[in-house]
């Protein structure tokens, strides 16, 4: 009895292509539901450029050499430092300078009439702050004329004299200047005094806790966060 020729069948194969191409495209089609969800709700992720206007970025780590991975993220700077998202061309900035909480602020000495002293740094993220504290002396010296003033940056910081880290604000026992979000603030003898009558002879009083102030500096309401700093200077 005759047998049929045997017909060998070819090993398995993967599915055609169509399969693979549906699964490649899931990605991608996740992506944009994402994005369509975040356009829909004001969502932006990784809302941080250069040049001050937003712009999404993603990353990924997909090890390629498209530029779509393998690096840090558009906050990052690459050595630690980062700002929040919205933060504009302040992406690549670190906050320097006097710290951020009172407890711990700069203390830039004890000032007599003549002398000065200066701090400087950058404040990021938008809505962060900075401490400096300064204590004035010689206030019954014909001398005596406490100044603080940014040196650099007034126009995009401003700053608050208080006497404590409650912000006790002061005011100017001679002068009518505020000591609320100006970029100057100071204290001397409008008159010149009259020390020459030690009877009629009536001192100012000490700047704020016996001479001693603290100086919290800000940006300006309206001012976004960059990378330019500011100079604090005070001086007697």
């Amino acid at each position: 009895m005759g047998t049929s020729p045997s017909t060998s069948r070819p090993p398995s194969q993967p599915l055609p292509s169509t399969v693979g191409a549906r699964a490649a495209r899931i990605p991608a089609i996740l992506w944009i539901v994402l994005l369509a969800l975040a356009a829909a709700t004001g969502v932006t992720v990784f809302a941080c450029a250069s040049g001050g206007a937003d712009q999404a970025n993603v990353s990924g780590d997909d090890g390629g050499g498209d530029g779509a991975g393998g690096g840090p993220d558009a906050t990052s700077t690459g050595d630690g430092g980062h700002v929040d998202a919205g933060c504009g061309s302040a992406c690549q900035c670190s906050p320097t300078g006097p710290p951020s909480s009172c407890a711990a602020a700069m203390d830039l000495g004890v000032l007599q009439p003549g002398q000065m002293a200066s701090a400087t740094g950058n404040i990021v993220p938008v809505g962060s702050q900075a401490y400096v504290s300064v204590t004035f002396t010689g206030n019954a010296t014909q001398g005596y004329h406490p100044q603080i003033a940014l040196t650099t940056g007034e126009t995009e910081f401003a700053f608050d004299v208080a006497s404590d880290c409650s912000g006790t604000l002061l005011g100017c026992d001679d002068q009518s200047d505020a000591s609320s979000g100006t970029s100057t603030w100071e204290e001397y003898y409008e008159d010149g005094g009259d020390f020459t009558n030690a009877d009629a002879f009536v001192p100012i009083p000490p700047s704020g806790d016996d001479g001693g102030v603290i100086v919290r500096v800000y940006r300006r309401p309206g001012q976004a966060a960059s990378c330019n700093q500011y100079t604090l200077t005070v001086s007697e």
